[in-house]
């Protein structure tokens, strides 16, 4: 009976604390979301040129679309949607959700926007957002806003 105890204590404690470890890292705002790849690199005068790359695709999920946005606005650059339709790859009843219609914009800290809109009644491959930040001077510029339909 001891031992019985002892042992369901055992699997309680391992069964909580992967829980919580879950969670910590479920919430964690710190690392960088899926979407998101950045670059860093040092152009001919000597300042540092920091690029960012938004990739939304098919795998994007809802959650990773929301921690991406979350994540962008704690550094002032504001990822809106007009409208965006998730719903099941294949004619909104089989598969998995996924992204088939956005329509939105990119707004950088310095008041540079661009406008996007991809997909439709078949869906889209994906969108890719470039910026770069000049760590020296603070500026910001959109390189590319690319759509593979």
């Amino acid at each position: 009976m001891k031992a019985n105890l002892k042992v369901i204590a055992f699997v309680l404690t391992i069964y909580c604390g992967l829980t919580a470890n879950y969670f910590a890292l479920a919430n964690s705002a710190d690392r960088n979301p899926t979407p998101i790849t950045r670059t860093s690199k040092i152009n001919t005068t000597g300042d540092e040129i920091i690029t960012t790359m938004v990739l939304l695709d098919r795998t994007t999920s809802r959650e990773d679309l929301i921690h991406t946005c979350r994540f962008l606005a704690d550094e002032d650059v504001q990822l809106t949607f007009d409208s965006l339709n998730i719903r099941k790859a294949f004619l909104g009843i089989f598969g998995k959700k996924r992204i088939v219609q956005a329509t939105g914009k990119i707004e950088l800290p310095n008041g540079i926007s661009e406008a996007f809109q991809a997909g439709g009644t078949i869906s889209f491959h994906s969108i890719k957002i470039t910026y770069s930040q000049n760590t020296k001077n603070n500026s910001f510029a959109i390189n590319m806003v690319e759509i593979i339909d």
